[in-house]
Order: structure tokens, then sequence, then C-alpha cells
């Protein structure tokens, strides 16, 4: 299991490779370094999240959508058990597109559905955002007071129905993308959303 956190503040100014690289510090023994299998693992992670090319930059100098490219790559660098990567893996998402631009928010979230796929990852994500939730979600979890709310399949009416009676108990009203049957924007990929 991996977490991303929704900020990433480091002590010091490391580079992107020494950032993807603490991924495999609970693979190291006591007082070990990593070795060329990490270093390849981590370059891996990095290409997979398409910040290879940053490899030697300090972190501090990246945007907000390439650090966040940066803190998932150290996550599968975590969670891989070699260059393929660990099937069956949790990879805990908290706000993975929090201050992120509109079009930064879908890319982070297509790469994490595209790695999710590609690796056999179980993604849970909190968001506050239900219209992306709803395009990367299997099933949603609506938490209202750290009470569960209501339980809704991303994909199909029914459910969509029920989720949106919790949504409008809560904030008033329903989600302006869901209203007149508008539906959940489909893409019924295994990608929970809390």
């Amino acid at each position: 299991m991996a977490v991303v956190p929704q900020e990433a503040h480091l002590a010091f100014d490391y580079t992107v490779l020494e950032v993807a690289l603490m991924g495999r510090y609970p693979h190291l023994g006591a007082f070990a370094i990593e070795g060329p299998v990490d270093v390849s693992v981590a370059r891996e992670a990095l290409a997979a999240t398409g910040a290879a090319e940053l490899e030697s930059r300090p972190f501090s100098t990246l945007s907000g959508g390439e650090k966040q490219r940066v803190i998932i790559a150290a996550a599968l660098t975590q969670i891989s058990a070699g260059a393929t990567g660990a099937a069956g893996s949790i990879l805990l998402l908290d706000e993975p597109t929090a201050a992120l631009d509109v079009g930064r928010q879908q890319l982070v979230l297509e790469l994490v559905d595209e790695l999710r796929r590609e690796r056999g990852l179980t993604v849970v994500s909190a968001m506050h955002d239900l219209t992306l939730a709803g395009q990367f979600a299997h099933r949603l979890l609506l938490v209202d007071g750290g009470h569960v709310a209501s339980v809704a399949s991303a994909v199909g009416y029914e459910s969509e129905a029920a989720f949106s009676r919790a949504f409008k108990k809560l904030v008033g009203q329903a989600p302006a993308t869901w209203r007149r049957g508008a539906g959940i924007p489909e893409r019924g990929a295994p990608f929970t959303a809390a």
C-alpha cells in the first residue's frame, strides 16, 4: 500500500529522482542505501507518470501538476516489487487534484486510471469534486460528519438516484451534472472515490 498526500512538503531540496527513491525505503534494510534495482524501479515509475525528463530537477522548481506526478511515481516505487509493479496493491489518494487547474486535474486522474488498469491496482481516493469522481470511480461513497451517507455505483440510474437524493439532503440541491437525467459520466473503471 502507498499513499499520495494532498501536498508534499520536503525538508530539503531533493531532486525528482531522490523523491521517487523515497518510495523504496520500506524495501531497504537497516542502514541500507538504494542500489541499482531501486534506481531502476524509481526511473520506471517516473517514466510511467511522464516525469522521467524531470529526474535531475530540484522538486521545488516543479509546477503543481509535475509535483503530483512525481509523488504518484514515489507511491508506485513503494508498491513495486520490481519494474512491473505489484498487482493487487492499494493506492490511497488524498485529494489528488487539489490546487491543480482543470486540465491538470483531468490528466492526473487519467494517469491514475491508466496505472490502475495496467498494474491491477486498487485505488481509493478522497475527493470533493463529484463530477471528477463520477468520471473515474466505479463506486462512490458520500461521507457526512464522518459517517457514510450513501454508497452508490458510478454507473446506472438506480444508484445515481439514491446517491443524488443523499447529496441533495446534505447540500440542498442535486449535483448539477446529474440533473434532468444527465447521468453520471461513464467510465466504468474500478476506481473508488470517497
